[in-house]
């Protein structure tokens, strides 16, 4: 009896040191960074992979993104069209343009509209020394400087209507001038290609035909009894367009 509980006694231990060495010996065998299926995973591990898995599939790491996004260009939409409102520019009181970026800071446009007297149309150059923004879907800004040639109708503006007074009054006639203008402004374009501009400035008329006058009773020609409308004029301009 006492040899046969030795016997048991030594089957136990070696059964029992074969248990435990041979997870030593398996993971021995298994060389660093080797991917292990699922299945030689403990089931705590098992459920901790599955939902690192999920996590990784809907949202990647942030560690394996490009934190620096290269910015967006004004040229890489290179045309672009439009519709404006303003005053003493080629859109006129309301019009349409079309405008060709070559390069990042330079703009050219041509425009035509409509004002007070009659139609306008012209061209126009913009520089952008200032360029900011664009990184991803973000907007991209720039402060423009701009210059523009126009060929319009001018003419007195009456900002009252006269009753009594009309038949013995001289007003002036409309006339043909060619308007040149400097404004600054901002440019604002969105990832999807809309553009939004504003810009104020200054423009004066040259090579205009002179001023005449004429009689609002009998319409006929009179000498010009009052100063003539100025030849300088405050410019401004709002402008919406989208790439083509």
């Amino acid at each position: 009896m006492a040899g046969m509980r030795k016997i048991r006694a030594t089957v136990a231990l070696a059964a029992t040191v074969t248990g435990l060495g041979a997870p030593a010996l398996a993971a021995a065998d298994i060389p660093p960074g080797t991917a292990l299926s699922p299945g030689e995973l403990a089931p705590e591990a098992q459920g901790y992979e599955r939902l690192l898995h999920a996590h990784s599939a809907a949202d990647p790491p942030t560690w394996n993104r490009d934190p620096v996004a290269e910015r967006r260009h004004f040229d890489d939409q290179i045309f672009h069209a439009g519709v404006a409102t303003g005053f003493g520019t080629p859109v006129g009181m309301l019009g349409a343009f079309v405008e060709a970026n070559p390069w990042d800071a330079v703009g050219l446009g041509l425009g035509g509209g409509v004002t007070l007297w009659g139609p306008a149309g012209g061209a126009y150059l913009r520089l952008r020394p200032l360029v900011w923004g664009g990184q991803g879907e973000r907007v991209l800004h720039a402060f423009t400087l701009q210059t523009s040639y126009t060929y319009m109708r001018d003419g007195e503006l009456e900002l009252m209507s006269c009753i009594e007074a009309c038949p013995s009054r001289v007003r002036f006639l409309n006339r043909t001038a060619q308007f040149g203008a400097l404004s600054a402004g901002f440019e604002h374009r969105l990832a999807s290609g809309w553009t939004f501009r504003y810009d104020f400035g200054v423009a004066h008329s040259w090579l205009a035909t002179p001023w005449k006058c004429v009689r609002y009773d009998t319409v006929a020609a009179s000498p010009c009894s009052s100063t003539p409308p100025s030849d300088t004029l405050f410019v401004g301009t709002f402008g919406l367009s989208h790439a083509l």
